[in-house]
């Protein structure tokens, strides 16, 4: 498939050559028999597995497992399932697997900046993200609380006192 080319599908896409800067979305399997040299920005999104024979400047998405039979190199692969690469190697670029992630070698002699990541990690900072906005909320109306509070305890502690609204909102 060569460069700029997209191929949508809503089963599975089998490809018996090469993969070059192309966009291949699947709502099943892609089944690759050659290798992708993505270029950095080749795309393949599958709902189920992704299999090739190598992945070079990919991105991949996976709704099952990606298995690869050579190498995984400078790519950026998101797997649902596990990553499978036994007989090679996976350097540089960011591997997320949920379920697991098996090859023979990680990174490289020259410390190429190889990520792996293990289990649901998007979904866990999506949710500390979401965390930290509620906190920043709620520190904003406590302090806001704080200084109606302590208006009213001034104004309480006064000669004019409290109004009948008012003390209905210090006694809660």
């Amino acid at each position: 498939v060569p460069s700029g080319y997209k191929i949508k599908a809503g089963g599975d896409i089998y490809i018996d050559g090469l993969v070059e800067n192309a966009v291949l979305t699947s709502g099943g399997s892609i089944v690759i028999g050659g290798g992708v040299t993505g270029m950095g920005h080749g795309v393949l999104e599958a709902g189920a597995d992704v299999q090739a024979a190598y992945l070079n400047q990919a991105s991949v998405k996976a709704g099952a497992d990606v298995l690869v039979s050579s190498s995984i190199l400078h790519s950026q692969i998101l797997s649902g399932g596990r990553v499978v690469c036994k007989k090679g190697h996976i350097i540089g670029g960011k591997v997320e697997a949920h379920k697991g992630v098996e090859t023979n070698d990680i990174g490289n002699l020259h410390y190429t900046r190889t990520l792996i990541c293990i289990g649901d990690f998007q979904r866990a900072a999506d949710r500390e993200a979401e965390i930290h906005r509620e906190m920043d909320i709620l520190g904003n109306s406590l302090s806001k609380l704080k200084v109606v509070c302590h208006k009213l305890n001034m104004k309480k502690e006064s000669e004019e006192g409290l109004s009948v609204k008012e003390k209905v909102i210090y006694g809660k």
